[in-house]
């Protein structure tokens, strides 16, 4: 799901492949106060710069990662919270010419998390 968020925008570009022991993750997330700080600051909503293609983005990365169905419940309420129109038939359409990229569960002691992550990688 972080892959996904980053993909639609609604975190800080990056975060999606720090490992959660990793110090960077820390910075990141005082980054991110501090964009949504200066959001609220400026009355800058998501519903002004999430878009249909922005959706079509997410979905996209999430197809090219074998993402989990919880990815499409989310995405489909987000998308529904914003007044913007999608539907499961969209994860096909745009979804279904997609080739998986990387396969996030573990095989032989790798994961993407793991091998994404210089601080945590191990062999694959």
């Amino acid at each position: 799901m972080a892959l996904v968020a980053e993909a639609l925008g609604t975190v800080v570009p990056g975060v999606a492949g720090i490992p959660a022991a990793d110090s960077r993750l820390l910075e990141a997330a005082h980054g991110t106060g501090r964009l949504v700080v200066e959001m609220v600051a400026t009355d800058r909503r998501l519903s002004t710069f999430r878009t249909e293609a922005s959706f079509a983005t997410a979905i996209v990365a999430l197809a090219a990662i074998g993402g989990s169905t919880n990815a499409v419940v989310h995405l489909l309420a987000i998308a529904g919270r914003l007044g913007i129109d999608l539907t499961l038939d969209d994860f096909d359409r745009i979804g279904s010419g997609v080739p998986v990229l990387v396969d996030p569960l573990r095989r032989g002691g790798c994961s993407w998390r793991t091998s994404t992550a210089p601080a945590a990688c191990r062999p694959c």
